[in-house]
């Protein structure tokens, strides 16, 4: 066999340190030997070839072979994949790439590779074009200059292989062009078209006369044709065709004919060239339409002249061509190529006006035949239950963009939510009355073929939801409409049409219903089929429930089979991997969780298996599986979720904190950093909602450590977590100096960082903030290691370029340090000379201080200061003028406060007024109803396939970006707890003026004198107002529950 005589080329062992070029047959025979059915020998083989790729020499060996036509295909493709592996490993031209690839070599394969490509089977043909692509993407055109002429004299030949080969090689050297910016692309591309598109379109021209049905081969010239063009125009049209009408309109007649040109079936399957041609036809009239026409918007005239000269006839041409569908299968592709250019004529006049005598047809004829259940739906629903779950249910790009569903039912939408402008109000009318026909036509549940139809019809009931909720008149129609229609599928034999039906309800959910019992029925039927026979039932019952179960129908109903359903979710989860599922349970735990309290731990228990089953080697190959990761994500949300449905049961949620452990140390390693954000939240609640954290949960604070001074970058959602470990428990935390050095090791390495944007280092004061506020009862645990935490706030306060936001959070440390004990920080400042400088600072960055936590740190730390002189001597800095100053700025902060605060508590209650005039339907982000919006906006945990209208997405965008202003404002430390809360800063000036009236009324003389007697009269006033607020926070704190709301 030939594998054995090449064995006495080859005899196994290392491969020699250079590849010589008579040794291009010991690689042959490597190669060929990788296919040996002897286990040992095609070990050896793969090892020889793997560490041959790395030696001098071993591209032109793989070149060599791969090129050679007498060579067995398999081997020459092995061949192929390893060069363009060792290609695309290196930048061509850089050190490393020429250590591998000599110069002699790639001389070579440049002034060879056309005709190679020319001549090589498909298989091979594939991966010498990657291999072009790379070269041409470094050496085109300054180090190749040779390659547009040698292309133009392969398109000019006679020889059809050569004449593919060249298309194929110059759609690679222009697709490249999608991906550059204007300016790079102008001139090369202006240059390639200029040179190509003369020749190229003549060539259209000649094969499009080549015969009413075109062979293969003329098909596969015409799309390849089609690809250059759309490729080379992708973001603007080039100057040839902008400089030139004569050539513009021999492109479009091209284009045209393609669309026009007959299909014969019995010639034609799904990857048939021709169907292919026809779709890049429709990615190329997609594209003219979208950019508008590849000109800039102020020139009107030339878009409206394509408009009608070339625009018109090949929108008509797309509709014409989805007639064939009537007698003809046409792949899904091409289908939502052509669907979708129809849907962007819909946007333009010119394009939609030639079409809408024939829209009714078009929708009802040729698009809703799309929406009916198919001969291969069936199939696939018998054969794979599970995939055919998979692909209905996939976020992914393929599965909604190459569905002719999909397209035809947005379509639909956007036909039946068009502005009045100039399209018919009443298509939205005719299409329901056609689907009131199909629905009374096909009522034999028996009856498979009328069972195909009747599920598009209710698909299209489903899809059009938001329409028809938006119709005053249609809508009181709805629930009889559901009831008729869609319950008697609830029994149905045929289990697409039980599917159909769940879907179909739970898109109406939301709906007013007037009989409770019509929604018990609907709620019941879908519980039931939780448990049908059929796998894709199931699903999608257990997907559709989570619509129905914040009903207040059906508490009565849910409550009693709680547990039950929870593991019935379970066992669809265990079923198939799918967000969705995982969406409805925690749906389901955020409504009733307060009643699953004794499952909780199981529950948790099963979502952690459930999370690393999903999850298990997702992170294995480069490309991740997004959709494994959106349900891991979804399933930590859940144990989130579930956590704080049970908040109320401290003691319960400290035994979750137990269970979740082995989770968190995993999910606190660099190979889960996918999931951190969720990791991060999960950790807060956990520690945030309990009474006291587990003794053993503090591993968990020691996997956060590691993970922040490691591969963790974003300092700010360190800032919860280690807040609740130090804030939950402070002396269990003080009590471990290991816990402290570790918190002093993250704050230096967030403070000392020269590349650290501001935002994340501005956490490190506030965890010391944190920590010397708690500490304040227990002086004697950090006293010893205070210093370090002082010393790291003026490293980075003596900075350049620090900001004046950090500058006052810096300040804060010693502010708050002053607070926790005056006297050692005092005694700090005072032992490295820098009293006066720190002092001074804080005053020149008073007027920065605007948040009313900032400034209540500033009243108590100075005044706490003050406090010491009462029945000490203060340092010499602090002279009686100092002091009087000191005082006075701290009674105008303290008002200050008091006055920010007032105006938030009249803020609030205008907001709650507001919220409170809106209704129990909330509808006042459009208008409320019946102000023209088809959207469900009260509908907000359903997906968003239908689509949106301009406007109203326009409105919403307005929203979200006056929310993100106003929250740059809103001071968000106000809605986080702090432990002086509960402390009076207003009180604590009052009692300190109290002492100095008795104790030095001299002093007290002074200062009333100089200071300001409207603050001064009204201090009382805000000292009661402040120990109103105190006590209010000291009472929150008993209880987690309220002390989080």
């Amino acid at each position: 066999s030939k594998a054995t005589v090449s064995v006495l080329y080859w005899q196994g062992g290392r491969p020699p340190r250079d590849i010589k070029m008579g040794e291009t047959e010991q690689m042959h025979a490597a190669l060929l030997n990788s296919f040996n059915p002897n286990a040992q020998l095609r070990k050896q083989a793969e090892d020889f070839v793997m560490q041959a790729s790395s030696m001098p020499g071993a591209v032109k060996a793989f070149y060599e072979i791969a090129a050679a036509g007498h060579v067995e295909v398999p081997v020459r493709q092995a061949a192929a994949i390893r060069l363009k592996r060792i290609i695309e490993k290196h930048d061509w031209n850089s050190e490393q790439s020429m250590k591998i690839v000599k110069e002699e070599e790639k001389t070579l394969m440049k002034g060879t590779i056309l005709e190679c490509v020319s001549n090589a089977p498909k298989a091979i043909q594939k991966q010498l074009l990657e291999v072009v692509r790379h070269i041409v993407s470094y050496d085109f055109p300054a180090k190749w200059p040779t390659l547009g002429n040698e292309l133009a004299v392969f398109l000019k030949s006679n020889n059809m292989d050569k004449t593919v080969g060249a298309l194929a090689i110059l759609r690679k050297l222009v697709k490249r062009y999608e991906a550059w910016g204007k300016e790079r692309r102008a001139a090369e591309v202006n240059d390639v078209t200029g040179a190509f598109f003369p020749l190229l379109v003549d060539m259209f021209e000649h094969v499009n006369r080549m015969g009413p049905n075109a062979t293969e081969s003329v098909a596969e010239i015409q799309k390849t044709l089609l690809k250059i063009f759309f490729s080379s125009n992708y973001n603007e049209l080039t100057s040839c065709l902008k400089d030139s009408p004569e050539l513009l309109d021999k492109w479009m007649t091209c284009l045209l004919f393609v669309f026009k040109q007959p299909l014969d079936p019995a010639s034609l399957d799904e990857d048939s060239a021709a169907w292919k041609a026809k779709k890049w036809g429709g990615y190329v009239l997609k594209s003219f339409i979208e950019k508008g026409c590849g000109h800039k918007k102020a020139d009107k005239t030339f878009v409206q002249k394509w408009y009608s000269k070339y625009g018109v006839p090949l929108v008509v041409a797309c509709a014409d061509l989805l007639e064939v569908t009537r007698t003809m299968s046409m792949p899904q592709k091409t289908a939502c190529r052509l669907i979708y250019c129809l849907q962007l004529a819909l946007g333009v006049q010119a394009l939609h006006t030639p079409l809408a005598p024939r829209l009714d047809q078009l929708v009802q004829e040729i698009l809703f035949p799309f929406l009916c259940f198919s001969d291969d739906d069936l199939e696939l629903w018998t054969s794979n239950p599970h995939e055919y779950t998979r692909k209905s249910h996939s976020v992914s790009f393929e599965s909604d963009f190459s569905s002719a569903s999909v397209f035809s039912m947005t379509y639909v939408i956007n036909l039946c939510t068009a502005d009045g402008k100039y399209h018919d109000k009443n298509t939205i009318f005719r299409f329901l009355q056609f689907l009131d026909k199909v629905l009374n036509e096909t009522t034999n549940m028996a009856d498979l073929v009328q069972m195909k139809r009747r599920y598009g019809a209710l698909i299209c009931i489903g899809g059009l939801r938001s329409v028809l909720l938006g119709i005053p008149t249609v809508n009181k129609t709805l629930e009889q409409l559901v009831v008729t229609h869609v319950f008697p599928s609830y029994t149905s034999q045929f289990g697409f049409m039980r599917c159909n039906s769940i879907w179909v309800v739970s898109r109406f959910s939301k709906l007013q219903w007037t009989s409770a019992e019509n929604f018990k029925t609907a709620l019941n039927a879908n519980l039931a089929m939780i448990r049908d026979t059929e796998m894709p039932v199931r699903i999608q019952a257990g997907m559709s429930i989570a619509k129905l179960v914040a009903n207040k129908n059906a508490i009565d109903i849910i409550k009693p089979i709680l547990g039950t359903l929870v593991q019935g979710m379970f066992t669809l989860m265990n079923e198939i991997d799918a967000e969705e599922l995982v969406q409805t349970l925690e749906i389901i735990i955020g409504r009733y969780g307060e009643d699953l309290e004794k499952e909780s731990i199981q529950i948790c228990q099963e979502l952690i298996t459930h999370f690393l089953k999903i999850t298990n080697g997702v992170f294995d190959t480069d490309e991740y599986d997004m959709e494994a990761i959106a349900a891991g994500e979804r399933c930590l949300g859940t144990i989130s979720a579930l956590v704080s449905a049970v908040v109320e049961k401290g003691d319960t949620v400290t035994s979750l904190q137990v269970v979740c452990i082995p989770l968190l140390q995993r999910l606190l390693t660099s190979d889960y950093i996918e999931f951190f954000d969720e990791t991060m939240k999960l950790i807060t609640i956990l520690t945030v909602y309990c009474r006291k954290i587990a003794p053993e949960f503090w591993v968990v604070y020691d996997s956060l450590h590691t993970a922040f001074m490691t591969y963790a970058d974003d300092m700010t959602s360190a800032l919860a977590p280690f807040d609740n470990f130090i804030s939950k428990e402070p002396e269990v935390f003080l009590r471990s100096q290991d816990r402290i050095i570790k918190l002093g090791t993250l704050c230096e390495k967030m403070l000392t960082s020269g590349d650290m944007h501001e935002r994340d280092v501005m956490i490190a004061p506030k965890l010391i903030e944190v920590l010397l506020q708690h500490a304040k009862p227990y002086t004697a645990l950090l006293d010893p290691v205070v210093g370090t935490f002082y010393d790291y706030a003026f490293q980075r306060l003596n900075q350049p370029k620090t900001g004046n936001a950090l500058k006052v959070l810096l300040c804060n440390v010693i502010l708050n340090g002053l607070w926790y004990n005056a006297p050692l920080t005092l005694e700090y400042l005072e032992r490295r000379g820098i009293t006066a400088t720190f002092f001074n600072g804080c005053f020149s960055l008073l007027s920065k201080y605007q948040k009313p936590s900032d400034l209540k740190v500033v009243v108590l730390g100075m005044v706490n200061t003050l406090g010491v002189g009462v029945s000490a001597p203060l340092p010499a800095f602090f002279t009686p003028d100092m002091v009087l100053r000191i005082a006075n700025e701290c009674l105008t902060l303290t008002m200050k406060r008091y006055e920010i605060c007032l105006k938030i508590d009249e803020t609030k209650i205008e907001e709650e007024s507001e919220e409170d005039s809106e209704g129990p339907l909330g509808m006042g982000m459009f208008g409320g109803a019946g102000a023209g919006n088809f959207e469900d906006d009260d509908d907000d945990d359903d997906d968003d396939e239908d689509g949106m209208d301009e406007n109203a997405f326009q409105i919403l965008c307005q929203k979200a970006r006056e929310q993100e202003d106003d929250y740059d404002d809103y001071d968000e430390e106000q809605e986080v707890w702090s432990v002086i809360d509960e402390v009076s800063e207003a009180a604590f000036m009052r009692d300190y003026l109290e002492q100095v009236r008795t104790g030095n009324p001299q002093l007290f003389q002074s200062f009333a004198a100089a200071a300001n007697q409207t603050h001064l009269s009204s201090l009382t006033k805000a000292a009661e107002y402040g120990e109103k607020q105190a006590r209010e926070a000291t009472e929150a704190n008993q209880d987690p529950v309220n002390f989080v709301s």
